[in-house]
């Protein structure tokens, strides 16, 4: 697996030809695309599989709203996407989204996996399936750890845990921002229809 990692310090990608892996679907007439980590670029790296996943903060984005660009390729073909960051739910996300994720919060200082290796948003062992194909990766991650608890496996139960808090710390926060967008537009639609029945007087 080629993936980049956090000693990268210039935005150039680079490319090298795969290596023929016994078992492996990889096509070995393309080579392998990997962008270095920079102030733009957050994430980049390119599976066993060929699929990849490299994301890039777009022109515009805000440390309020954080906008990035998400391409590569996937079981399905090569894909490209422009996400802002507080939009995207884990519950129903692609697995691109949530490296998107991760890496941005890792940047921003708001979530760490306690290790040097590249950011995965979920464990090893849960199948990620294709890069570009949404799905509930909570629900995958709850379930790796129940599963590997009731088979006394803890060690492997456990790795999925600070994800669980995180995924589901920012979902609470998404919850939390979504109501309070709601009630500042019914509280402008309420003031709007007050306004129009508001009789003047001199």
């Amino acid at each position: 697996m080629i993936s980049s990692v956090s000693a990268f310090t210039n935005a150039s990608a680079y490319t090298q030809n795969a290596r023929r892996t016994q078992g492996s679907n990889f096509d070995i007439s393309k080579p392998i695309t990997v962008y270095m980590l920079d102030e733009q670029c957050i994430y980049s790296s390119t599976a066993a599989d060929g699929q990849s996943v490299h994301v890039m903060y777009e022109e515009g984005s805000t440390p309020e709203d954080p906008v990035v660009r998400i391409f590569g390729n996937s079981l399905s073909g090569e894909y490209e996407e422009i996400v802002h960051i507080n939009e995207i739910d884990p519950s129903n996300a692609t697995y691109a989204e949530l490296c998107a994720l991760l890496a941005h919060k890792n940047r921003t200082g708001e979530y760490t996996s306690g290790q040097k290796t590249l950011l995965e948003p979920v464990p090893f062992g849960v199948d990620r399936g294709d890069y570009s194909a949404r799905g509930n990766f909570v629900q995958k991650v709850r379930e790796y750890g129940s599963g590997n608890q009731q088979n006394g496996v803890y060690w492997m139960a456990s790795t999925g845990e600070s994800l669980l808090n995180f995924y589901d710390q920012y979902m609470e926060e998404l919850s939390k921002n979504a109501k309070n967008t709601q009630k500042a537009a019914l509280a402008s639609l309420t003031i709007d229809y007050m306004g129009r029945f508001r009789v003047k007087t001199t």
